[in-house]
């Protein structure tokens, strides 16, 4: 006979986990508030120390007084915004005694439920517990989150080692989290100002921060990086990728043409800046104008909205044949909308527009692989 949970039993595990959540959700809340101020305080730590930094530079001559005021107007510029960013909860100003005390005594409450009727079997797995399951599994099996975990344990385990910091600073610009990706690759620039591959990153992340626009703080540390390792590819990429927002998509084009062809025929490298690139240029923002959803009424169909804009790239493509970033783009907007096909057959006739450039034929067939993987 199965043994069924009581009505008491199901009331008394739900009240427990109803308390326990109101505990843990205003306990978040009152630590929340501290957290933002030791934030606030570590950022204007860093604040300060880059004013000291650009100061030091400035008396030995490595910048000159325009770059000197240029920066500190940045600098000042952002402790603005994390001053007027420092508000405080209302919640937690009200009364954090109480919360204190709610605290306490939910948890209690939530402690004795949680043993007389939890399953205290299972035990728990501290960050180092983690840290070695993680390892003992193959990395192929491996998360974005999972390998991030292990990076910050080694991190914690060796702080002066810069390249746990580099790489969490590169996962987290893969995720978007520029703005903590900023900390970590300065933080492994702390330990190793001469990582060119930290500086690149650091001109990259800094272009983003910057909403895709070129900065003379990006600048300096793209030119950096390459003075310090002038094949460096992260760099190249950047630099790449700066010209292409602003229009220079030929120069573009050349600039990252010429550092593939550098590398040797059976260097992986190769195939890595190449899907780098080929992500880039095929965003659907840089190949076709973005005016064609400003011409269509919000009001039509959105299939037919779709259509229009499809018909308009492809009129586009039909008078500039050889422009690489919109046909590949064209080739996304047929694979969103689940056309394959159409796709594949778009890459295919590119690829007697591109005969003269190695470069540009391996993105297409990049391009193509990706649609048909088993070809």
């Amino acid at each position: 006979m199965q043994n069924f949970a009581s009505p008491f039993e199901l009331i008394t595990t739900i009240s427990v986990a109803l308390i326990g959540l109101g505990a843990a959700a205003y306990w978040i809340l009152l630590q929340s508030r501290r957290g933002e101020l030791q934030s606030q305080s570590s950022e204007l730590q860093i604040y300060k120390d880059q004013l000291n930094e650009l100061s030091a530079e400035h008396a030995i001559g490595r910048i000159d007084a325009a770059d000197l005021a240029n920066a500190r107007l940045e600098i000042g510029h952002r402790l603005s915004r994390l001053k007027q960013s420092d508000n405080p909860n209302p919640l937690i100003a009200t009364n954090p005694k109480l919360g204190i005390f709610l605290v306490l005594v939910f948890g209690t409450i939530a402690l004795f439920g949680y043993f007389a009727i939890g399953s205290i079997g299972a035990k728990d797995m501290p960050f180092k517990g983690r840290a070695a399951e993680l390892l003992s599994r193959p990395p192929q099996t491996l998360s974005q989150s999972e390998v991030l975990v292990l990076l910050q344990q080694r991190a914690k385990s060796d702080p002066r080692d810069p390249i746990a910091h580099l790489l969490i600073g590169k996962l987290l610009a893969g995720e978007g989290r520029d703005d903590e990706a900023l900390r970590a690759i300065q933080a492994s620039l702390r330990r190793d100002p001469q990582s060119a591959e930290a500086l690149a990153e650091l001109g990259g992340i800094l272009f983003r921060l910057n909403d895709n626009q070129a900065s003379s703080e990006s600048g300096r540390a793209l030119s950096a990086a390459l003075q310090l390792e002038p094949q460096n590819l992260t760099a190249i990429f950047y630099r790449g990728q700066i010209l292409w927002k602003s229009g220079q998509k030929n120069n573009a084009l050349d600039l990252w043409q010429a550092a593939w062809t550098a590398l040797p025929s059976d260097d992986l490298r190769r195939e890595g800046l190449i899907i780098r690139v080929l992500n880039e240029i095929s965003t659907l923002e840089i190949g076709p104008n973005m005016g064609d959803a400003a011409n269509v009424s919000q009001t039509e169909n959105p299939g037919d909205r779709i259509a229009a804009m499809v018909q308009r790239r492809t009129d586009r493509l039909s008078q500039n044949p050889s422009d690489i970033g919109l046909r590949l783009s064209l080739a996304r907007v047929f694979m969103m909308s689940g056309d394959s096909e159409k796709a594949a057959e778009l890459l295919e006739a590119g690829k007697i527009h591109t005969k003269a450039s190695l470069f540009q034929s391996a993105m297409l067939e990049k391009a193509k692989q990706s649609i048909n993987p088993d070809n």
